[in-house]
């Protein structure tokens, strides 16, 4: 009973917020960031040959998979949180870390804000 109790808290928690822009704007940049230091790391173990370069392609896919995955459930956060989590993929594609294709994948929750814009005021 303890743990449903702690669990309850920690969703409850700004850490699980998903209800502002700013949220949004930090959970997409600190995907990025994670996925480039996991990238650093994984590349580091092919060169040391402690792993084959066909794991590359796989988490490649993996990465893919795990992108479209997740534009499933975009529908279901707020507005603001979208849109903050839009622009923070934005200023990582502007910098590099986000390459054309994972933009391009973007594309649909993008589509979703207009949606939700065009039916809040019309």
């Amino acid at each position: 009973m303890e743990s449903a109790k702690y669990l309850n808290q920690a969703l409850q928690s700004t850490e699980f917020n998903m209800s502002k822009f700013e949220y949004g704007l930090k959970r997409a940049v600190s995907e990025v960031i994670a996925g480039l230091i996991i990238f650093v790391i994984f590349a580091s173990f092919v060169d040391a040959g402690l792993i084959s370069e066909s794991f590359v392609l796989l988490f490649h896919f993996l990465n893919a998979l795990l992108t479209i995955s997740m534009v499933f459930v975009f529908p279901f956060w707020t507005t603001s949180y979208s849109i903050g989590w839009l622009v923070g993929i934005w200023l990582m594609h502007g910098s590099g870390l986000v390459g054309a294709l994972e933009l391009l994948l973007y594309l649909v929750p993008l589509i979703i804000v207009v949606i939700r814009f065009i039916k809040k005021f019309m």
